[in-house]
Parts: structure tokens; sequence; C-alpha cells
């Protein structure tokens, strides 16, 4: 995966993720939405992760 696809999918991530919050401060917290942002946590926790170890390696 090249750094400008990463670089975008962190993006895209992210915004979403404002959206998510969003939703759950207007009380849009179904089990599904809860899920979702769970989720999306976990995915930006992981990609912040990968891009400590990229930029360790000498990548970033």
């Amino acid at each position: 995966m090249n750094a400008d696809r990463l670089i975008r999918m962190v993006a895209r991530l992210f915004l979403r993720k404002g959206v998510n919050y969003g939703l759950d401060r207007f009380g849009g917290d179904s089990p599904q939405d809860r899920k979702r942002l769970a989720q999306t946590k976990k995915m930006s926790r992981q990609m912040r992760q990968t891009q400590r170890l990229l930029r360790r390696m000498g990548r970033f």
C-alpha cells in the first residue's frame, strides 16, 4: 500500500469518525451505530500504530 492511499484512507476514516460522533451526540447511538463507532475507533487506532511503525522504519 503506497503512502498516498494510506493517507487518503486515514483522512476518510477520520471524516467518517466525525460524522459518527455527530450522530452519537444527537442520540443516534443505536446498537449498530455504537458497534460502527467502536469499529472505527479500533481501525483508527490500528492505522495510527501502523503509521508509527512506518515512521520508525523511515518511510514517512
